[in-house]
């Protein structure tokens, strides 16, 4: 059995139970193969990046990025049709892999050409795992 997870964990809020589960699942030489967000495109308010193309990108928010947490301070405002997203650290998502049993033999970025963003550097991220 293999494993793929898309970007999805970016909704999420704790992988940890996420990664131990899937090295529970895989049999020895399985693959895991997760796609992430790169932590810092939540730096940037989403609607400027996305919907505002005039407006001047500012650094406005911390690495991890937790919508939840942003809307129950008053911060933001998060639409239910799209609901809370979670960014993580790197060593969130690489070493939560590594340190459940898995090793990484491949790994990627890639850009979204659809937001202003690409310009600066790659905005996804892709890593391959096997279980030993």
């Amino acid at each position: 059995m293999d494993l793929t997870y898309p970007v999805s964990n970016v909704y999420i809020e704790d992988l940890e139970n996420m990664y131990q589960e899937a090295s529970r699942v895989l049999k020895k030489g399985g693959l895991l193969m997760v796609g992430f967000m790169n932590p810092w495109i939540y730096m940037y308010d989403a609607d400027i990046v996305w919907d505002k193309p005039d407006e001047e990108l500012l650094l406005k928010f911390s690495i991890p990025f937790n919508s939840k947490e942003l809307e129950e301070e008053g911060k933001i405002t998060i639409n239910p049709e799209y609901g809370y997203e979670f960014s993580h650290t790197l060593e969130t998502q690489i070493r939560g892999q590594l340190k459940n049993g898995l090793a990484m033999i491949d790994f990627y970025e890639s850009c979204d050409k659809r937001n202003r963003l690409y310009r600066y550097g790659n905005d996804y991220i892709a890593t391959l795992c096997i279980k030993l």
